[in-house]
């Protein structure tokens, strides 16, 4: 009994502890795995981990940590991978325990929505007023953090989490009853998110209201008229807010002019970038127009190019964990100063560096499985009318699709905070899956 409320109270928080940093949300982990265990152990209900689910990730990590055994620096990375079992059993404790207390999904709800308000707000608060309720200033004046401080994660945690959110609003409402709940939660994350200055997180959004367009039939006018009525709103504030407007370059034009390879300089005009606050050697990279190709950023495109030279040097089996951090200086695979980071920005260029084609195989058939899912269910309501999914199960399929979205740089795959927001929603796929059988 008193391990089950450990246990609720760790998950519950769970959404506030990311916010407070990594180490309490990855110790709440831990513990709630431990707690699982306990309980499978005890009652020795071994079914609940005997599924494809979780055979599937058990093999990915066996496969990572006995690369881990062969890299030039084994103890480095067998930390890494060794430890990474606890994300799908995560998984699985969380479907564990909500089937032991089906109310608890209800608070969870709450305690997320909340969360989700008080940063939104705080942030708003710092974009205005230039430091947040806790006295956090901007680091960066194309950037807010509000209550994550100098971490530049606020759009990564909003949207990641935003599928997840929807998902429990649908399972706890009716969005055409319910739609200025609904609306308001769209339209004061996408806000936030334009205001953080995060260009991956925004192109995630997009998708995701894209998405949105192609499978809640039910409201697609509302959305429509909405999304046309939001993006006039925001125009005409950027022609009215010289701060909006600055921000507006930093995250749209700057960024696709980059991508065209139309040889404009990827953070802005000249005079805006010597203007920035940056050291003199980033200065001159960013300047660099000499390239034939940029991928995204010369700084990215330079860790990218980088990661590659490491997969070609081992294309089957890669690195090691972590071992690009370790690698990249060396002669053989170094392009300029920009080379060496602790990753390469990319889930999928980090891995084909650092566990080669096997690695990769594992994330290209859940991402394209997750896109068959998807395909499959818009053709299903638009077409033949039916529902394969529930809607709150489809749209954590959709978090899990928008999570391994491949076209834009991303933060490392395996890193503690970031895998707890890819993993997070996916045990309650498993809950909504089953939702009635366990009711029953």
């Amino acid at each position: 009994m008193i391990l089950s409320k450990i246990n609720y109270y760790l998950f519950l928080f769970l959404p506030i502890f990311l916010i407070i940093g990594p180490f309490l949300s990855d110790l709440s982990i831990i513990l709630i795995d431990l707690i699982f265990l306990y309980y499978i152990f005890k009652n020795k209900n071994y079914k609940i981990l005997n599924n494809f689910y979780f055979k599937f990730l058990f093999i990915f990590w066996l496969y990572i940590s006995f690369r881990s055994l062969f890299s030039e620096d084994i103890s480095f990375s067998l930390k890494s991978s060794l430890s990474y079992i606890r994300f799908p059993l995560f998984i699985f404790a969380i479907y564990f325990f909500l089937k032991k207390n089906n109310e608890f999904i209800h608070l969870f709800y709450k305690v997320l929505f909340i969360t989700y308000l008080i940063l939104c707000f705080d942030a708003i608060y710092q974009y205005l007023f230039g430091s947040n309720i806790l006295g956090f200033d901007i680091q960066n004046r194309d950037k807010i953090n509000g209550l994550f401080d100098d971490e530049g994660v606020l759009g990564s945690y909003l949207i990641r989490l935003l599928p997840l959110l929807i998902s429990l609003f649908f399972f706890k409402y009716n969005a055409k009853s319910n739609q200025l709940l609904f609306f308001f939660i769209i339209g004061l994350t996408s806000f936030v998110v334009f205001i953080s200055g995060s260009r991956s997180s925004f192109i995630l959004l997009i998708l995701f209201i894209f998405f949105l367009f192609l499978l809640i039939k039910e409201i697609r006018k509302q959305l429509v008229i909405f999304t046309i009525l939001s993006f006039l709103s925001l125009f005409l504030f950027i022609e009215f807010s010289p701060k909006l407007k600055a921000t507006f370059y930093a995250t749209f034009i700057n960024p696709i002019n980059t991508i065209l390879n139309t040889k404009e300089i990827p953070y802005g005009t000249e005079d805006q970038i010597n203007n920035l606050n940056l050291k003199k050697d980033i200065k001159e990279i960013i300047l660099d127009k000499n390239k034939d190709f940029v991928f995204f950023t010369s700084i990215y495109d330079s860790h990218y190019r980088t990661a590659f030279k490491i997969f070609e040097s081992n294309k089957f089996f890669g690195i090691g964990n972590k071992m690009y951090r370790k690698m990249c200086g060396k002669p053989e695979y170094y392009i300029n100063k920009f080379s060496c980071t602790t990753h390469p920005h990319n889930f999928y260029i980090q891995l084909l560096a650092e566990t080669g084609l096997i690695g990769f195989m594992f994330i290209l058939v859940i991402f394209f499985h997750m896109v068959f899912i998807l395909t499959k269910e818009i053709y299903a309501r638009n077409v033949k009318k039916t529902y394969n999914y529930s809607n709150q199960s489809i749209f954590i399929i959709l978090s899990i699709f928008l999570n391994l979205w491949p076209i834009m740089p991303s933060g490392n795959i395996f890193n503690n905070w970031l895998s707890i927001l890819i993993y997070l929603p996916i045990g309650f796929y498993f809950y909504f899956e089953n939702y009635k059988k366990i009711n029953e």
